[in-house]
């Protein structure tokens, strides 16, 4: 009964941030009740081993490698996601923003200092909040049901 509830044999979901922990287990989940799922992350090594966990649990997995802290990246993602499975389904955003690696310059995000941090301690933050996060996964989920306009919903 439970499986016949959440069947999604013949959907495609996209998990952003799906190589490793809530992203991998629900990308998991969501290949298990049948999805095919593509999972996007930032490197190539934690994609090919998130794949190859996957694969080795009977589920149909493609990997892509993106940056969604640049928004260039995100519709090279979408274009991707969408020539290789010709829809999605299912979009889940469970990408973060690693502070540390932005302040490496890894990433395009301007950063500024901590507010009341010791003028000496070089620590740095991005200035992007949550509404420019936010339109960075919009961009993404638009570029999506503009092309699979017959979706039921886009869930985030």
């Amino acid at each position: 009964m439970i499986a016949q509830l959440f069947n999604l044999a013949g959907k495609t979901a996209l998990i952003t941030g799906g190589s490793s922990g809530l992203g991998e287990a629900i990308a998991q989940a969501l290949g298990l009740a049948g999805a095919e799922v593509g999972i996007a992350a930032r490197r190539e090594g934690p994609l090919t081993e998130a794949i190859k966990r996957l694969s080795e649990r009977g589920i149909k997995a493609k990997s892509f490698t993106a940056n969604l802290s640049d928004l260039e990246q995100s519709a090279v993602l979408s274009k991707q996601a969408l020539d290789h499975f010709g829809k999605v389904d299912i979009l889940v955003n469970a990408a973060g923003i690693n502070h540390d690696a932005v302040t490496r310059g890894v990433g395009n995000l301007p950063v500024r200092p901590i507010p009341g941090g010791a003028p000496t301690s070089g620590r740095r933050v991005p200035t992007m909040d949550g509404h420019e996060c936010s339109d960075r996964v919009k961009s993404l989920i638009i570029r999506i049901y503009v092309k699979n306009r017959d979706a039921n919903g886009i869930f985030c």
